[in-house]
């Protein structure tokens, strides 16, 4: 009798056989005879390797052929996977993984055995009634996981081995240990096996080779990202399903993929159907984006970003999470409840971002996703790892088609097609909002106060305060028509729940909170201005109230003029990050509003050092009352008594 053991201790053996001699036959002695020639080594060790290429997955194996036995031989294989996970190798009869019959290693529990493959659920994978596996084991070290096992060729209700025939094989490996949905997986079609043949025995006086024992140190291989195919940005957007091999559809593969219009990003995906599952089956999908920066994949009830789960890969962090989509801002991005995502992941090198994962059809809490319908799917990317405003987006109608293993590729319904949906973002109306006030406090706004620090450069008697008056009067139509436009804009792309006036996360979040101060502001500025004390009658000295008026339209106004840049800076920001096609026009805001601003300081400088302190008319922002404007009275005389031997400079200044 000869036996092993499922461990080091002693205890039941895990194999063991009796052996017999027939009566009369005794043991012979072996007699040694030298031998010059080496012998040629049998088939004890692993032959051949199977062309794995996309994965981290080797398989070598040897095929010993016994015609006399009704097993027809014995398949041994060793599968190594540089990783930390269950690992598998399938025998499929058509290449695809329902219907297939896979030994699963799995390495915390040393256990090794066969499984029928009747679905993509964790459920629908099953022990098979013959558990005839031989030499099996799965071990693992800090790098690798290692599966080794020994089979039979031809098994009743089993695919068969055929050596001198094609076959299918699969190989998957696990995030985990734990058996679940695989992390990585490819499909072998086609594959004609050596079958090794023992050409003389063993040395004499050497034991035969043991069985192939895994090694603790696998070959490593150079860190690839193996998920990013090269897109080019420029290629025609159409639908491709993937390629079925021999015309049977194989639901292992993407079905699905493409390039989305105007946005350099790939998406391709495949929808198993599971009927007795709760969640109905899953989505598997992938998107690739051509540059560096999170990735995002988002469900939404009608296109729009607001009310949408998305699916966000940060590669930073190394995490793939739901998120409830709930405003613009990074702050009303949270995460979702329900973390129940399989097999996700997000690499990057140095020109791609890669999102990968898989999505129940139907959670509860959330919206689900039509197997057989037209649903509306987002897809965006970001100008950075760090999660915040998209580089790019697409907003998309895909009509999805679910998957049926083995089923001829001519025998499937219509070709999946997507189409692009039109959200109208009311673009039109942020860009003319942001024109409009930039207009405002951009130009005119600085214009006005630099009439009135200029005001003894400009000639004619009070067309500064006419001039500054009339400016500031269409400043207020402008920011009155500028938040009308932003109010209809933001009332319409938010489901009904635009608050308006809230303040957002982030150095740009108080823009309208801000942009509400300044609205009331210009208004109470512009009411102030008309309804100002009265200008002092002649030798009078200014009342309180006018010197208080005057005080407080001069802070209230630079501050004003204050905020408003900061509106408008923060709002052009705001529009280049949500509308990133556009060019960021900051630059020409603050040259056109710097140079103003440097004009009517250089004035007002001016005016200090060449009018002398005597002549001062300080008293009065308005023009005097005797030759006020609206009353039309010549002032010549009073302003020749009041200047008397000041001259020239004094009388121009009075002129004011």
């Amino acid at each position: 009798m000869v036996a092993a053991g499922s461990s080091n201790d002693l205890g039941y053996h895990a194999h063991r056989v009796s052996l017999g001699f027939p009566s009369g036959v005794s043991l012979a002695a072996c007699e040694a005879v030298p031998v010059t020639t080496p012998a040629v080594s049998g088939c004890s060790d692993f032959q051949e390797s199977l062309p794995v290429a996309t994965v981290p997955i080797s398989v070598d194996y040897v095929i010993t052929v016994d015609e006399d036995s009704p097993n027809g031989g014995i398949f041994s294989a060793r599968v190594v996977y540089e990783g930390l996970g269950w690992v598998a190798l399938a025998f499929s009869p058509t290449g695809g993984m329902i219907g297939s019959m896979a030994v699963v290693g799995l390495p915390e529990e040393g256990g090794v055995g066969k499984y029928n493959l009747g679905g993509y659920s964790a459920n629908q994978v099953t022990l098979t009634d013959q558990q005839t596996l031989m030499d099996t084991t799965c071990v693992q070290n800090a790098t690798h996981t290692t599966m080794t096992f020994s089979k039979y060729l031809k098994e009743e209700g089993e695919p068969d081995i055929d050596p001198s025939a094609t076959n299918f094989f699969l190989v998957a490996a696990g995030s985990s240990s734990t058996l679940g949905y695989h992390t990585h997986r490819e499909s072998l079609e086609g594959l004609s096996l050596e079958v090794c043949e023992e050409v003389a025995l063993p040395l004499m006086g050497t034991s035969p080779t043991s069985a192939p024992v895994p090694t603790t140190d696998a070959p490593t291989r150079a860190p690839v990202v193996t998920m990013a195919p090269t897109i080019s940005p420029t290629r025609d957007p159409i639908i491709e399903t993937a390629p079925q091999n021999g015309g049977v559809v194989n639901c292992s593969e993407f079905q699905v993929s493409f390039d989305v219009a105007d946005v350099p990003i790939r998406l391709e995906y495949v929808v198993i159907v599971d009927e007795e599952s709760p969640t109905g089956g899953h989505i598997t999908a992938q998107v690739t984006y051509e540059g560096q920066g999170y990735v995002a994949m988002g469900f939404s009830p009608e296109g729009r970003m607001i009310g949408s789960l998305a699916v966000i890969g940060l590669p930073d962090e190394d995490q793939v999470n739901k998120y409830n989509l709930g405003g613009y801002s990074a702050g009303a991005v949270s995460l979702a409840d329900q973390q129940t995502l399989v097999n996700a992941s997000i690499i990057q090198n140095d020109t791609h971002t890669v999102l990968s994962f898989s999505r129940h059809l139907q959670e509860e809490g959330e919206l689900a996703i039509d197997p057989s319908g037209t649903n509306f799917i987002l897809v965006a990317a970001g100008a950075s790892n760090a999660l915040g405003f998209h580089a790019h987006r697409a907003s998309l109608g895909l009509a999805l088609q679910p998957c049926v293993e083995g089923a001829l590729a001519s025998n499937t319904s219509s070709t999946p097609a997507t189409t692009t949906v039109e959200i109208d973002t009311k673009q039109s109306m942020f860009k003319a909002h942001g024109f409009i006030a930039a207009l405002a406090w951009g130009l005119l706004a600085p214009m006005a106060i630099a009439n009135s620090l200029c005001r003894h450069l400009i000639p004619g008697q009070g067309l500064w305060f006419k001039m500054h008056r009339g400016l500031n009067m269409v400043v207020l139509l402008l920011t009155i028509i500028s938040v009308a436009l932003v109010f209809k804009a933001l009332n319409d792309t938010s489901n009904g729940e635009p608050n308006h006036f809230q303040p957002r996360d982030g150095s740009l979040g108080k823009h309208h909170t801000i942009g509400l101060v300044v609205f009331i502001l210009v208004i109470l500025q512009s009411v102030g201005g008309i309804i100002r004390p009265h200008v002092p009658e002649k030798g009078e000295e200014p009342s309180t109230a006018r010197v208080m008026w005057l005080w407080g339209h001069k802070i209230s106004g630079v501050t004003l003029l204050g905020m408003a840049w900061y509106q408008c800076h923060s709002g052009l920001v705001l529009y280049a990050q949500r509308f990133v096609q556009d060019q960021d026009y900051t630059n020409v805001f603050w040259g056109i509003a710097g140079t103003i601003a440097a004009i009517g300081i250089g004035g007002k400088l001016h005016g200090m050092v060449t009018i002398e302190p005597e002549a001062d008319p300080s008293k009065t922002e308005d023009p005097p009352a005797e030759f006020d404007l609206s009353d039309g009275e010549d002032a010549t005389a009073h302003k020749e008594n009041v200047c008397g031997d000041h001259g020239d400079v004094c009388l121009e200044v009075l002129e004011v």
